[in-house]
């Protein structure tokens, strides 16, 4: 499988950010330019190679930590890879397309330009120079292309590939992240964003729905209807009396809101398994009594089944359509007692 790299585009920013919409990923270390073979060298010996370069140059010195970036750049990364390039408030996906890494003096012999639109020209020696003479210490390429561009940091990275961006070295293998840079491609692409609320959400629903199976009866849970539909404005929210007289279908729990002259009528099924079309016909029957009527004169109805259980059976679900019944399942109310909170909640089960 092919690897994921974070490089950083840093170093001769002005001129390496152009190339790099030009389709080349650069480095610097163009002082080795001048190693006989030097590419060819690296890709039969790796480390060992470089290391020879940096005893030549700098042998005085310690060996730099800096030549690791050299290493990966022009050993380790490889065809088909995977280059994020991070920026200040986006980053960048490409695919190294090249099939080796390739000196600066293999770029197009036109001159070319800086962000600024200063000219950079290509000398005969192999090496860019400023328009002044002066010289731009790139030494190494790969030839890319882009697998998406300009994604959102705040919106498509996920918290582990924010972390790893923050690396302030050149590049890194970054292939243990491929889920999180898939994510982000599959949310720029579908315009979905990273959602707290969501993903918090789906961690969280299950336990929430374990703890209402496991907490309340059949009477606790059409309180808890009750509360919630109290908690998003219903100014009336009850449960009628279970021995009405001439009683006409059934509802567990009645809500008014009067500021949209709305009435929601909820059968509320507190058991598992599959949820039938009965709970669908007493709710739908409710809706045409008098009782109805009478509790909430000139609204709009709405109906609702509430269950504690995750499915409903086919038959359920063709008589809600037909009725215009809303059927709200385990899991569906679960989210929505997550959407509006918990305050509150103990002292609305007792009443």
């Amino acid at each position: 499988m092919n690897k994921i790299w974070l490089h950083r585009i840093s170093h001769h920013m002005e001129i390496a950010s152009p190339l790099l919409s030009a389709g080349y990923l650069t480095i610097g270390f163009s002082d080795f330019l001048d190693v006989e073979n030097f590419l060819d060298s690296v890709a039969q010996r790796g480390m060992i190679a470089i290391d020879e370069a940096c005893s030549v140059y700098w042998p005085k010195h310690p060996q730099p930590r800096i030549r690791h970036n050299l290493k990966r750049f022009a050993y380790d990364m490889k065809q088909g890879d995977w280059v994020i390039i991070p920026k200040w408030e986006n980053f960048d996906i490409y695919e190294i397309i090249g099939e080796k890494p390739q000196t600066i003096s293999e770029l197009p012999k036109s001159p070319t330009q800086d962000w600024h639109k200063k000219p950079v020209t290509l000398g005969h020696d192999g090496y860019l120079y400023w328009e002044n003479g002066d010289l731009v210490d790139l030494g190494f390429m790969w030839r890319v292309k882009p697998v998406k561009v300009r994604l959102s940091r705040y919106k498509f990275a996920d918290a582990a590939l924010t972390a790893r961006m923050k690396y302030r070295g050149t590049n890194i293998d970054i292939s243990d992240l491929r889920s999180s840079v898939e994510t982000a491609i599959s949310g720029f692409d579908a315009n979905r964003p990273v959602d707290l609320y969501n993903s918090l959400a789906e961690a969280t629903v299950q336990a929430v729905l374990s703890v209402l199976r496991k907490e309340l009866n059949d009477v606790k849970f059409e309180r808890l209807v009750r509360w919630y539909l109290e908690r998003v404005g219903g100014s009336e929210a009850e449960i009628p009396a279970k021995n009405e007289r001439n009683k006409v279908g059934d509802a567990d729990v009645v809500a008014a809101f009067d500021f949209i002259k709305t009435a929601i009528y909820v059968q509320v099924k507190f058991h598992q398994g599959t949820t039938d079309e009965w709970s669908v016909e007493q709710i739908a029957s409710y809706r045409n009594s008098e009782a109805a009527t009478t509790f909430a004169d000139g609204y709009s109805q709405v109906c609702w089944v509430v269950s504690s259980a995750n499915n409903f059976s086919d038959a359920a679900v063709e008589l809600a359509r037909e009725k215009n019944v809303q059927l709200i399942s385990g899991e569906q109310f679960a989210h929505m007692l997550l959407q509006v909170g918990f305050t509150g909640l103990d002292t609305a089960l007792v009443r």
